[in-house]
């Protein structure tokens, strides 16, 4: 029982001896050789710059290989070992409510993926810091949305990240490295023994905000190195100090502060209907953001609000420039990092903010009308299909030729145009009580 609660509480865990030696020894061997055999390095020169999901890593003998189907990948996908692994992880969670199964934690999809190399020495990055679960979809999927109703509601202590309820009902934006399935978690195998700083997964907390502005950093240590360290010796300028100690722990009463977040949504709200009072009144008024910080919600309900242009206050004065000489002749303009992030969302910034927020007339009839505001509202297909009596086909059909008239390539792309035709509000996007569940 406690080992259970100590994994639901790290959201991690390492399961030891899984497979023999042996055998790992030999399936090392032979991925190695697979990767000779296959000329793979001399091929993924010639690729260099197609990835760009990866494409921070180095090209020469790089750590993470795109190869899927080597003897030793599917051995290990199909062994019992490894299902009997993952059986006992998929019923950690809560896979069950109102005697309807979210999941069968019995039964489990096969997961192709690459696999990871790391040469004695190496010192390239390997994957940096990421997130694979949906990010931008959180502020946009209705599915996800109650998920995260206790989190989003001002209630996160209560929130089970265990519990499978509405999982299955989530729906991401098309890209090109994005699948749609839902993983009660993500595993790796090792095939040889790993020691500190040798390619060891690394998982770390979300205390980017704790400072609030101020640089707070910190190390983690064991005892019997701790007991040889007092505060600022451990070589981090700002880290471990008690400035920074107690600026992180202000920061964090005023996040765990009753009522907290729900003033963060009202304040969100009244700026967005001020906003939108101004552009009805003054249609030539251009808007443009500038922000200290961006990420996929700031960056989402920036354009539902109708703003134009959004750069970061860290910009260079050059790209300022450029920013207001654009906004001025009518362009959308938006800075490299904001950009890079919308990448690094998985949202492609040209289906969104160039053919999505066309207003211009198009020949909808009024059932793509219908769906497309059911889509706007967060509707998915198989909801949308018992509403007005269709199928789940016709529906997604209807969808495929409304993307096709809009010019756009996803859900997103949908709902941008319903929002700047006004067919559905802007304000409706955020998180009320009555469409919280």
């Amino acid at each position: 029982d406690q080992i259970i609660k100590n994994i639901k509480k790290r959201g991690c865990v390492i399961i030891r001896n899984v497979f023999d030696d042996r055998i790992a020894n030999e399936w090392n061997k032979i991925l190695e050789n697979y990767i000779v055999k296959n000329n793979f390095f001399e091929d993924q020169k010639k690729k260099e710059g197609l990835d760009r999901y990866f494409s921070d890593l180095k090209s020469n003998n790089p750590q993470i290989c795109a190869l899927y189907w080597s003897k030793p990948q599917i051995e290990i996908r199909h062994s019992e070992e490894m299902a009997k692994v993952k059986r006992w992880l998929n019923n950690l969670w809560i896979y069950k409510h109102n005697e309807k199964e979210v999941f069968d934690p019995n039964r489990e999809l096969i997961y192709a993926d690459r696999f990871r190399r790391r040469e004695p020495g190496d010192d390239s990055l390997g994957l940096s810091t990421h997130c694979d679960a949906g990010s931008f979809e959180r502020w946009t999927d209705d599915a996800y949305q109650k998920i995260y109703n206790d989190i989003f509601s001002d209630n996160f202590e209560n929130y089970n990240p265990f519990d499978a309820r509405y999982r299955n009902e989530t729906e991401e934006f098309e890209a090109p490295a994005v699948a749609h399935v839902f993983r009660t978690f993500q595993g790796w195998t090792a095939l040889t023994t790993q020691g500190p700083n040798d390619g060891t997964l690394q998982l770390i907390p979300i205390a980017k905000g704790i400072g609030g502005g101020f640089p707070v950093g910190a190390v983690l240590v064991n005892k019997k190195v701790a007991s040889g360290m007092k505060p600022g010796t451990h070589g981090s300028t700002f880290g471990g100090n008690p400035l920074a100690m107690s600026v992180g722990n202000a920061v964090i009463d005023v996040l765990f502060r009753k009522g907290f977040l729900n003033n963060v949504k009202k304040n969100g709200k009244y700026f967005h209907v001020e906003l939108n009072k101004i552009k009805n009144k003054y249609p030539k008024v251009i808007v443009m953001a500038v922000t200290p910080y961006t990420n996929a919600q700031t960056i989402v309900q920036a354009i539902r609000a109708g703003i134009e242009s959004h750069i970061k206050k860290e910009c260079s004065v050059a790209e300022i420039k450029n920013a207001f000489k654009a906004t001025l002749k009518g362009d959308k303009f938006f800075c490299d990092d904001i950009v890079k992030q919308m990448r690094n969302e998985n949202i492609n910034p040209k289906n969104i903010f160039f053919k999505s927020l066309d207003p211009s007339p198009v020949q909808l009839s009024k059932r793509e009308l219908q769906i497309i505001q059911f889509i706007a509202e967060g509707y998915t297909n198989s909801q949308i299909a018992a509403i007005i009596y269709l199928s789940n086909h016709t529906v997604n059909t209807h969808r495929k030729n409304i993307m096709k008239k809009l010019g756009v390539n996803n859900t997103a792309g949908i709902v941008m145009y319903a929002v700047k035709t006004q067919m559905v509000s802007p304000n409706q996007f955020s998180f009320k009580k009555s469409n919280i569940y």
